[in-house]
């Protein structure tokens, strides 16, 4: 069993000097459509941890919405150059608002104009291997940029889903290691 608690640890108090470091202090704004009971449990989840690295959080939840209302908010929004977070799964047919988040804004990475940069998933899987395959330092920042070699180890990833399973896979697939 691998606990997790003190990369974590590391993790967050390199977040927090990062912020600390910051002239303005970041945003997160959250857009829910709907009520979907395990969407309000992760965001209460992601609520408290932007607190508790000192970001300013702003819940914006609808009942229903449109697009037009949803597009409308989320340029405003990204006008002050705000974190991003459309929460899904959103109702149907206003699944193509993601597309007006800019990539600069874009949290969860779901914009096609975000496909280049590595997805938030896979930096925290990226820091959890290299914790379990050993690599030490003092420096936090050489700890990121370390690329282990996994071409002696089988990965296996289960499931394919939008958040998880395929950036995953698409991530490995890249870099040419066995699946």
């Amino acid at each position: 069993m691998y606990n997790i608690s003190p990369l974590r640890n590391k993790f967050q108090e390199h977040l927090q000097k990062t912020i600390q470091s910051k002239v303005n202090i970041p945003t997160l704004h959250i857009v829910q459509v709907g009520n979907d009971f395990a969407s309000n449990k992760y965001i209460q989840f992601k609520i408290k941890k932007a607190q508790e690295l000192n970001i300013i959080t702003k819940l914006h939840h609808f009942e229903t919405s449109t697009k037009h209302q949803l597009v409308d908010l989320i340029k405003s929004i990204s006008e002050k150059n705000s974190g991003i977070i459309v929460q899904l799964p959103l109702p149907p047919g206003l699944e193509s608002v993601i597309s007006f988040i800019p990539a600069s804004c874009d949290i969860d990475l779901l914009n096609s104009q975000s496909k280049n940069l590595l997805h938030p998933t896979i930096q925290a899987i990226d820091l959890t291997i290299k914790d379990i395959l050993g690599f030490k330092t003092d420096n936090f920042n050489d700890f990121l940029k370390h690329q282990p070699d996994y071409s002696q180890y089988q990965i296996a990833v289960i499931g394919q889903g939008k958040l998880v399973g395929k950036p995953v896979t698409e991530y490995f697939e890249k870099h040419k290691e066995k699946l």
